[in-house]
């Protein structure tokens, strides 16, 4: 994540984590032909359960079939759901993740489409004790995010919008449905991340089915990523064709390379993959570069000096990093730096 998230230390996310760790852990991975379903449920839950039928019907058939199951298969299930509830260790490599086609039958087949509903209908409908559209705004007050926390430039909506941003499962709900309602694996993001680039990917697994760690979205420490451009010496060219020639060229990626830095950078590299960063900024560099560049060159006529009209520019925008993409413009014209007083 370019910025990190705060989260709400909220009542409500224990409970809600609280309800759904005890129906599987302690009501389907304890079933028996000896009690019903109804009387192991926290008291809380209890009242869904007894108000809405379907609810009530798919946890006693998931019941029934537990009851089936052999001690060492309701074990295993129960470790499944404690690992995959581990989001923060699940992010650091700390804890290995279990597939679903290495559970019993029963969690693919009944219990994964019932997370699906209870996150459509408990989070949705207001079943719960938050819904996503309170959470999000609880997130957006904590912390004012004029644009998405993960690629820095895709405005979001404010506290005060009808609407939401997207409620990302870091770990996907359609591969890891143990973790469908578990805040701590919700996080906002824009559709360009999410839908467009992550969508259901497994973060810490690579294309060639490789381990590796990602950022967690509500980790405390600062990602501190860094952000480095590189031009070719042939983008001289550019600058030439659009200071000069009044011209609009096009640009490659082999004349502006972008290079993500950071303290973890294996996180750095998860981050980059699973959301297509580099291209994505590059996309937006190639967007503003003519009309930055006039930008400079008109400073320039001013200040007589390349380097004292990007050092001017800099000032004016580096305390609104993410406004106009500033934190992309910043590393380009420090790169520009480099050319421009040797270009015209």
């Amino acid at each position: 994540m370019l910025q990190n998230i705060k989260q709400p230390a909220s009542i409500y996310k224990n409970q809600l984590h609280n309800w759904i760790e005890h129906l599987v852990c302690n009501v389907w991975c304890e079933a028996s032909l000896v009690c019903t379903a109804e009387s192991l449920l926290m008291a809380d839950f209890k009242k869904l359960y007894t108000k809405y039928e379907w609810l009530k019907r798919d946890i006693d058939d998931i019941y029934t079939l537990c009851s089936k199951l052999s001690v060492a298969s309701k074990r295993k299930i129960k470790d499944a759901f404690i690992k995959t509830n581990q989001i923060e260790k699940l992010c650091e490599n700390d804890v290995q993740l279990v597939m679903l086609d290495k559970l019993p039958n029963v969690v693919k087949l009944k219990m994964k489409p019932f997370f699906e509903n209870l996150y459509k209908d408990l989070l949705d409908k207001k079943l719960s004790p938050i819904s996503k559209m309170e959470y999000y705004k609880e997130l957006q007050s904590l912390n004012n995010f004029i644009n998405c926390p993960c690629c820095g430039y895709m405005p979001f909506e404010g506290v005060f919008s009808k609407n939401r941003e997207d409620l990302d499962h870091f770990f996907s709900k359609a591969h890891f449905p143990f973790a469908s309602i578990n805040l701590n694996n919700l996080s906002p993001l824009c559709g360009k991340c999410n839908s467009d680039n992550k969508r259901d990917f497994n973060p810490v697994l690579g294309k060639l089915g490789q381990e590796r760690k990602a950022f967690y979205p509500y980790q405390a420490n600062p990602t501190n990523i860094q952000i480095e451009i590189t031009l070719s010496k042939d983008f001289t060219n550019i600058i030439q064709d659009i200071l000069v020639n009044n011209l609009n060229p096009k640009i490659s990626q082999k004349q502006i390379k972008i290079t993500l830095k950071g303290g973890e950078q294996d996180k750095v590299n998860t981050w980059n993959e699973l959301y297509n960063i580099k291209s994505r900024y590059f996309d937006r560099t190639q967007g503003f570069t003519n009309s930055v560049l006039k930008k400079i060159f008109k400073k320039k006529t001013k200040l007589g000096d390349y380097s004292a009209a990007i050092k001017e520019y800099i000032d004016e925008i580096d305390h609104e990093l993410y406004v106009h993409e500033h934190f992309i413009q910043i590393p380009f014209v420090t790169a520009l730096d480099l050319q421009l007083n040797n270009s015209i």
